[in-house]
């Protein structure tokens, strides 16, 4: 609800039954707003605060405690550490996440479709390819197809997957690191792995060392 357009609303609102007494149930996440303030929609509305994290790990969601301002309770079980690769000065920063996704399908036996391979700033050539030759075969994948699935991380707000190899490649001039941080570490469920330079991986690690 945090990325929709006032037009978007209004359309919701004009597809109830009865629009004057018609209920929406809106979720959204302040720290997923990686598309800039919108306003929320006019109206009386209820606010809930939901309290459990039922998605990640207990070591991812350790790992983004201190990436958002209020954490819920994790209520996921326990699985695999989340893994920091530190990309080198002469290295590539893709082709060390290839390298990480060929490990996890080839040595430890990940089915291709338990696995996303995020960005935070450019698209990774697999992505541009599969998009721009078919934007909607490219989402239909996703759930249709035993492959790796590439996205970048705003693209990827409210799915998961069971692995997720994040890419931090930068970031995009207006947003804040540390919502698109949490944004594609939460995205996975069972396994994590950071890849980022040396920049990045220290702010990464200066945020979940932080007080609050």
């Amino acid at each position: 609800a945090q990325d929709f357009m006032p037009a978007w609303w209004e359309v919701l609102e004009l597809s109830l039954i009865d629009p004057a007494q018609g209920k929406l149930a809106l979720f959204g996440d302040d720290q997923q707003m990686v598309f800039g303030n919108r306003p929320t929609p006019q109206g009386n509305y209820a606010h809930l605060r939901l309290l459990e994290n039922l998605r990640n790990s207990q070591q991812i969601a350790k790992a983004i405690d201190n990436f958002i301002e209020r954490p819920a309770i994790a209520r996921g079980p326990h699985a695999f550490d989340v893994e920091y690769v530190l990309v080198g000065e002469d290295e590539e920063i893709f082709e060390v996440a290839d390298d990480q996704v060929a490990n996890l399908t080839d040595i430890e036996r990940w089915e291709p479709r338990e696995i996303t391979l995020l960005t935070t700033k450019r698209r990774h050539d697999e992505h541009k390819s599969r998009a721009d030759a078919d934007r909607m075969g490219h989402w239909d994948s996703l759930w249709n197809e035993d492959s790796v699935f590439y996205c970048s991380v705003s693209g990827f707000k409210g799915l998961e997957r069971s692995v997720v190899v994040l890419a931090v490649d930068g970031f995009h001039d207006g947003v804040d690191p540390k919502d698109v941080l949490y944004v594609g570490m939460s995205r996975a469920r069972d396994k994590l792995i950071v890849v980022a330079r040396k920049e990045e991986m220290d702010l990464i690690h200066q945020i979940q060392n932080s007080e609050k």
